[in-house]
């Protein structure tokens, strides 16, 4: 009985401080690309014991790291594209396309993960 307490407290405290950096991640600014990955790598060095709060913490802050670099590393494309004194070097330009788009590719999936993962948490926490 005194282990299932103990357990439950756990999760319970995991749940909790997963849930705020969620939030605390998803409330950075979409274009704040160093905000979002701090916030992201805050997430990601939660030690954690509990799997549902483990699996919450991997897929969002995966996720959300991915999602950053892919969108910092567009913007910077699109910049020099429009920067028409620079002379890019096309197949450079398209290599890191092509990495962006990787990256955008596994952030998807990991985003649904969060999605579900999160709702999981708010769901036991309601308990």
């Amino acid at each position: 009985m005194g282990l299932a307490l103990v357990g439950c407290g756990r999760e319970g405290d995991e749940r909790k401080k997963v849930l705020a950096a969620i939030d605390r991640l998803q409330e950075a600014p979409a274009r704040d690309y160093a905000a979002r990955k701090a916030a992201a790598a805050d997430l990601l060095a939660l030690k954690l014991e509990t799997e549902p709060a483990a699996r919450a913490r991997d897929a969002c802050g995966n996720a959300y790291k991915k999602l950053a670099e892919s969108n910092e590393m567009s913007e910077a494309i699109q910049k020099e594209l429009e920067d028409t004194s620079k002379k890019s070097d096309p197949g450079d330009l398209v290599r890191r396309l092509k990495t962006s788009e990787a990256l955008l590719g596994e952030a998807e999936p990991l985003l649904e993960t969060c999605k579900q993962a999160k709702g999981d948490l708010v769901v036991a926490a309601s308990r």
